[in-house]
């Protein structure tokens, strides 16, 4: 059995060479000999000593080697992209998971800062000049501030979009220090940096997500793309999230011979917790899904160029002036911007937003439909029927989607006096 290293080296002398050495554990869980410099006993070689034993402290009592104690913050990143986020996150349907962009944009921020700096060098104060400038946007480059600018749109982050991004900074720290590519006591630093809290700060608040009354809903339905259009009575309908909605497959479906179809994403929010999402459709969605069924089972029911040749069709029907033969077929060979295979919750937001605009409401968004059917699920069924169906495993999160029913608030006042 070796003998175990102590948590102070020992300073001792060198015989061959006259010189003091030291014996040290690395952060593969080695030994290293350090043969300081100067004679036995000199002032330079006790200074030495005393540095080797502030960086053990620092580090937790393990020696950082030349190349892990030299490793950049862009270094530490890429690694991190790499062999963490890549593997826990790996690309679906041949595209990149969305939490991979996320961690990119986070780490962006940090990298524009603070990229050539030792990630041993990482202290509270600097990561909180990250967190400012996530919040005011001071990290951008002119031509970004600009092109933000050209599309009217913030330079910095909402507040809790700054704690959700902060977060994943600290976890890049805490791979960092479980690889032993950083001291544990750099992720100390982060842990000490305060979430941003509400009021407090630069950092700008996002209105809180809220239902949106079905009667604007109901003005915007006729605005709306026929294909989005039936995609929102969905939404309403079942409950489901609109990413959830954007990949479904006809494979997806189980018991189409049942009065209740169930469908079973692929993809959802929270698969990595090892949860289990099935969602109900009812006879109405069906009659909706039906309209979309496709012969290949992989085929997304939802497609955008479905859509643009439904609105190719229409516009043809009620042209009032004969069509020219060089008009027959006016679509290019190779265009430049073409269809993609599913929608996503940026192009439907888009469609509804200029909806908005022709049916001349109150603009809303696609994630206010899972709060309005909550609503109108739990005014039916109770709250846990609406916590059925949304698929939640608390009733206390079905209760902040549903949110205060001021409707049933003003008959409970009428019936109280």
């Amino acid at each position: 059995m070796s003998r175990p290293i102590k948590p102070i080296p020992t300073y001792r002398q060198h015989k061959p060479s006259g010189k003091a050495i030291v014996t040290v554990r690395t952060q593969d869980g080695g030994r290293k000999d350090i043969i300081l410099p100067g004679a036995y006993g000199s002032h330079e070689s006790q200074e030495e000593y005393q540095r080797i034993l502030a960086l053990l402290r620092t580090s937790g009592g393990c020696y950082l080697t030349k190349a892990t104690a030299d490793i950049t913050v862009n270094e530490l990143a890429l690694r991190f992209l790499q062999e963490k986020v890549a593997v826990d996150y790996p690309d679906t349907a041949g595209e990149p998971h969305p939490e991979q962009e996320r961690y990119r944009s986070a780490i962006r921020v940090l990298c524009r800062l603070w990229g050539s700096t030792v990630a041993l060098e990482l202290d509270c104060q600097r990561l909180e000049t990250v967190q400012e400038a996530m919040a005011t946007g001071s990290w951008l480059s002119d031509k970004e501030r600009a092109f933000r600018d050209k599309r009217k749109r913030p330079h910095g982050w909402a507040r809790k979009t700054v704690n959700d991004q902060f977060s994943r900074l600290r976890a890049m720290l805490r791979w960092g220090a479980r690889r032993k590519l950083i001291p544990a006591t750099v992720l100390a630093e982060a842990q000490v940096v305060e979430s941003l809290r509400r009021g407090r700060g630069k950092a700008r608040e996002m209105p809180l997500v809220t239902p949106v009354d079905p009667a604007i809903v109901d003005a915007t339905l006729p605005h709306l793309p026929a294909v989005v259009a039936d995609m929102v009575r969905m939404l309403i309908l079942t409950g489901m999230r609109v990413g959830e909605l954007c990949l479904m497959r006809v494979g997806d479906l189980e018991n189409t011979s049942e009065p209740v179809w169930f469908f079973r994403p692929r993809q959802h929010k929270n698969l990595h917790r090892g949860h289990v999402r099935v969602i109900a459709i009812g006879p109405q969605a069906q009659m909706i899904l039906r309209r979309y069924l496709k012969p290949n089972v992989e085929s997304y029911l939802f497609s955008p160029a479905e859509q643009r040749d439904i609105i190719s069709i229409e516009k043809r029907a009620a042209r009032k002036t004969p069509i020219q033969p060089s008009q027959v077929n006016r679509r290019k060979a190779n265009p430049k911007r073409k269809p993609g295979e599913h929608f996503t919750s940026e192009g439907v937001n888009r469609a509804i937003a200029r909806a908005c605009r022709l049916a001349k409401v109150e603009k809303w968004h696609v994630h206010q439909l899972r709060h309005t059917a909550a609503l109108l699920i739990e005014r039916e069924h109770g709250a846990e029927g609406a916590r059925a169906t949304l698929g939640h495993r608390t009733l206390n999160m079905t209760l902040h989607y549903s949110g205060i029913d001021a409707k049933r608030a003003a008959q409970v006042a009428l019936a109280m006096g």
